[in-house]
This record gives C-alpha cells, sequence and structure tokens, in this order.
C-alpha cells in the first residue's frame, strides 16, 4: 500500500475495514506518524479526517503500546484534541488502559483518560464505537 501522500493514505484507511485493522496495525502506525508530522507543519495537513479515522481503527486494534503515541496525535493543537476523540485511547479498555499507562509511568496520559472518565465520555463506548463505524463506513 501506498501512503507517501494525504490521498494514498485517505485511500488506504478507507480501504481497511474495522474487522480488518489488526493485521493492519503497522500500516495504521505509520499513517498515523505521517498524519501527525503533516499536521505538525506549517502547510497543515490536507485530509484532516485521516488522523482522526486512524485514530479509530486503532482503537479497534486497542493495544495499550499505541496510546502514548494516539495521545501526542490528540494533543498536536486544540484541533486535534477536538477531532481526535478521547474514546480512541481506550481501545484496550477504560481501566485496563490506564493502569497500563500507569505502570509505564505515563501518569500524563493517564490523568487525560482519568479525565474523560470523570466527564463521562466513556459511558457508552458500544454507541460511540457504532457512530464512527457508520461515520467512516457508511456502506457496511
Amino acid at each position: 500500500m501506498k501512503i507517501s501522500t494525504s490521498s494514498e493514505r485517505q485511500s488506504t484507511l478507507r480501504s481497511i475495514k474495522p474487522t480488518d485493522a489488526v493485521s493492519n496495525r503497522q500500516t495504521l502506525l505509520e499513517i498515523l506518524k505521517l498524519e501527525m508530522e503533516e499536521w505538525k507543519s506549517e502547510k497543515g495537513p490536507k485530509i484532516k479526517e485521516n488522523l482522526f479515522q486512524c485514530g479509530f481503527l486503532l482503537h479497534i486494534v486497542g493495544h495499550y503500546e499505541d496510546v502514548e503515541l494516539m495521545y501526542e496525535a490528540r494533543n498536536i493543537n486544540l484541533e486535534t484534541s477536538c477531532g481526535f476523540d478521547v474514546q480512541n485511547l481506550v481501545g484496550g479498555g477504560v481501566e485496563e488502559t490506564i493502569t497500563y499507562l500507569e505502570i509505564q509511568g505515563l501518569n500524563h496520559v493517564a490523568e487525560e483518560i482519568k479525565a474523560g472518565y470523570y466527564y463521562r465520555d466513556f459511558d457508552n463506548l458500544p454507541k460511540w464505537l457504532s457512530f464512527k463505524k457508520k461515520y467512516y463506513y457508511p456502506e457496511d
């Protein structure tokens, strides 16, 4: 899969169905890093939704090891902190992710998830997941 341009990454993301997210984890991480670079550049991203869709697919993957990078993506600027849902960070489970992060000494990341917990962002994860699937994959 070619992912050097925003449009190639968009096509790749559209081709990765939620059921295929786990087997495409490395590609998703590569896309996330490229999108983060674009968001941080002076020109900004060409296709803003790529970062957010990639985060959604990584939520489905649910690897705790990916949460720190996803946190960085979420906190690039105000727009990413609004568009990159905090729910993306807890694909491996809310409490489990917090515990993992605290053990790893990533307390600042754990605190952001705890804040989401406090504000009830995780009260209906199945509904959030269903909405995101329909948003990114309306034909399914």
